[in-house]
Parts: structure tokens; C-alpha cells; sequence
């Protein structure tokens, strides 16, 4: 049986991904959010945690799922200029964005489990930047993260960088003037869908992706 650890679950992109896995029936998936379980399923398992809680991430006895698979989607955007920020939001962001995946890879490592793979979602933003520089900063953070494990875990390890794609957060953070902006400025001329994504992801999660090591793929419409 394969076990899939999915953060941010209840989220949109999250919840899409374990709905497609728990298709298979010989799939577990442990889920993370800070929300109630979005999924009912005997194979599904909901952990309610704010991943921004370092102390309470690091408390959690992951170890006793058994995972083989991780998909990070946690994330927090907060479409903010830099002067907008406190010291606790700049923390917050990178603890869910970058570092509770850091605590939870650690700690799955020092208990010796067998992760065949990791698909982590980061963001075009952190290629070409945004306005928000807290999360341009987070999600390029997990670029560097990406390219270390890979050389020291024996792990298929690949990043997923969406542009913007039509869900709850970007609906409510992006404004209609930006999301025009952001059709016109791409050749296909179009918000993402939340499938395009969970496509790609399904994809770097299978056997016929299995030469695919490292990389970061740029699933934004053809961004200029």
C-alpha cells in the first residue's frame, strides 16, 4: 500500500489531489490543514494542525503512518507589499510555506522511512517575483531545498510552480484588474484550473514520470 502525507488538504489544490488518489483503493492518504477534513473516506486520514506551529509539527507522530509519498500544497499567500508585514506574518508565511515541510521530511528521515517520492508546489513567483516579497522569498527558498535533498535523500523529488490558477486564495487576494493583466500576459490566454495542476502532480506522482528527477516545472499558461 502506498501512503501519501498531502499538506494543506482542505485547500483547494490539496483537496482536489486526495480525491483523485483515494480513486485507488490501495491508496492511504494522511492529510495536514489547519481546516476540518474536506474528505470522508475509510482510507483517508485528516490531521487538523497549523503548520505554522513549528513546536506542534514537530510534536506529531507522523512516523506511525508509514509514508512512502509527500505532496506539499501547504501555503499562505498574503498579497502584501513589504511594509505591510510584522514580524509575525513574515514568520508564519515561511514556517507553512517552507518549514513544516522541512520538520516533517526531518522527522520522517530520522525514522528510517522509504519516501520513493516528493512533489512540492511552489510558485512562479518565485522565478520572476511579485509584489508580495515574503512569499516570492518562500517559495524560491524551496527551489534550494529541492535541488539539496535531491542530491542527499534517496528520493524522486520534483517542484510544481503554478502561475495563477482560479481558486478560493487567488479569488481572494488577487483583484480583477490583476487577473485580467495576468490572461493577457499569457499565451493561453486563461486562468489556470485547479485540474491542470492536479494533472501535473498525478503525473510526477506516477511510473511514466519516473526519469523526471529535480526539476521544476512552470505550469502557468506561458507567463511573459
Amino acid at each position: 500500500m502506498k501512503t501519501y502525507l498531502v499538506t494543506g488538504s482542505s485547500g483547494d489544490i490539496g483537496k482536489s489531489i486526495v480525491k483523485t488518489l483515494l480513486k485507488d483503493q490501495n491508496n492511504r492518504v494522511v492529510g495536514i490543514d489547519i481546516n476540518e477534513a474536506e474528505v470522508k473516506k475509510n482510507n483517508y486520514v485528516h490531521i487538523k494542525l497549523d503548520l505554522s506551529n513549528l513546536m506542534e509539527v514537530e510534536k506529531l507522530d507522523i512516523e506511525k503512518y508509514k509514508i512512502t509519498h509527500i505532496i506539499h500544497t501547504a501555503g499562505i499567500y498574503n498579497s502584501k507589499n513589504l511594509i505591510d508585514y510584522d514580524i509575525d506574518l513574515i514568520e508564519r508565511t515561511i514556517n507553512v510555506n517552507v518549514l513544516s515541510l522541512v520538520i516533517l521530511v526531518k522527522k520522517l528521515m530520522e525514522s528510517s522511512q522509504n519516501i520513493s517520492n516528493m512533489v512540492i508546489l511552489s510558485s512562479t513567483a518565485g522565478m520572476i517575483g511579485s509584489k508580495d516579497p515574503i512569499y516570492s522569498l518562500s517559495k524560491a527558498s524551496l527551489q534550494g531545498l529541492m535541488k539539496s535533498w535531491i542530491k542527499t535523500i534517496n528520493c524522486r523529488i520534483n517542484i510544481v510552480s503554478p502561475g495563477i490558477i482560479d481558486t478560493k486564495m487567488s479569488r481572494t487576494n488577487q483583484s480583477d484588474e490583476r487577473r485580467r493583466h495576468h490572461i493577457e500576459n499569457t499565451y493561453a490566454k486563461r486562468i489556470g484550473e485547479i485540474g491542470d495542476v492536479v494533472e501535473l502532480v498525478m503525473y510526477l506522482l506516477g511510473e511514466k514520470s519516473s526519469y523526471v528527477w529535480g526539476q521544476n516545472i512552470y505550469i502557468n499558461g506561458g507567463m511573459t
